[in-house]
């Protein structure tokens, strides 16, 4: 259970940070009232100093609720949830193009809220965000699997992507 995962982490106040790479579109998430409910627990954390960076998804302006393969649009065009919350840090994705060179990666998830109103550090961004209700991302980092980041898993090294793994990357 999500809620009660983060609300244990929020209750325990223990750390003052942490990445959750998860997320479904606003729209069933407020349907269900997964929204209400979250929110108040996120504003909880945000007013002990606590942080949670949540990824913004893989679908770019779409909501997987139609899975579709990394970066191609499917679903309904939407943003995520809880990387829309205001009491959330939203990161998105990029891709490294070489020395120097990063673009907004075209899957890195992002849009504006239906639900959510933009927080007062978003209100006067401009640009095509017109700061009434949440835009989403906040931050972006390397996301596309093309450019990302090299584990090793069982002795061998592969190369990983997505804001699941630009969320706990900007977090740390």
């Amino acid at each position: 259970d999500i809620l009660a995962t983060i609300n244990r982490w929020v209750s325990d106040d223990s750390t003052t940070q942490a990445s959750f790479s998860a997320g479904e579109c606003e729209l069933l998430a407020a349907a269900s009232g997964f929204t209400d409910s979250l929110d108040v627990v996120l504003e909880q954390a945000a007013a002990q100093g606590q942080s949670l960076f949540v990824s913004s998804g893989d679908s770019g302006v779409f909501c997987p609720a139609v899975v579709g393969l990394n970066g191609m649009p499917a679903g309904i065009p939407s943003v995520e949830y809880p990387a829309s919350s205001p009491w959330a840090v939203a990161v998105g994705g990029t891709t490294v193009l070489g020395a120097g060179t990063e673009i907004a990666w075209y899957a890195g998830g992002g849009g504006v809220s239906f639900f959510e109103a933009a927080p007062a550090f978003q209100t006067g961004a401009g640009g095509s965000f017109l700061g009434v209700n949440r835009g989403v991302p906040d931050v972006a980092l390397d996301a596309d699997p093309n450019s990302g980041y090299d584990v090793v898993v069982a002795g061998q090294t592969e190369v990983i992507g997505g804001t699941s793994a630009s969320a706990p990357a900007w977090q740390g």
